[in-house]
């Protein structure tokens, strides 16, 4: 299964989620995007986005990078 490494160094959220293949707008509210991450990676994580979100989803992408996923 896949699974992140959140010790690695920090990169921004939304660019990361995108490249690992999450589709989400630039005017949207992040906080369902980030619940939706915390769900299935860090369920124990609670509060706003940190470093160790940053850090993880920065992971899965540089390991897993699949591009935004065209929808419509």
């Amino acid at each position: 299964s896949v699974w992140p490494d959140d010790s690695g160094p920090e990169a921004d959220f939304l660019q990361s989620a995108r490249r690992f293949g999450y589709v989400w707008p630039d005017d949207a509210e992040i906080t369902p995007l980030l619940e939706a991450f915390r769900l299935r990676f860090r369920p124990w994580a609670t509060g706003p986005l940190c470093a160790a979100d940053r850090r993880a989803m920065a992971d899965l992408a540089a390991r897993f990078p699949v591009g935004e996923i065209a929808v419509g």
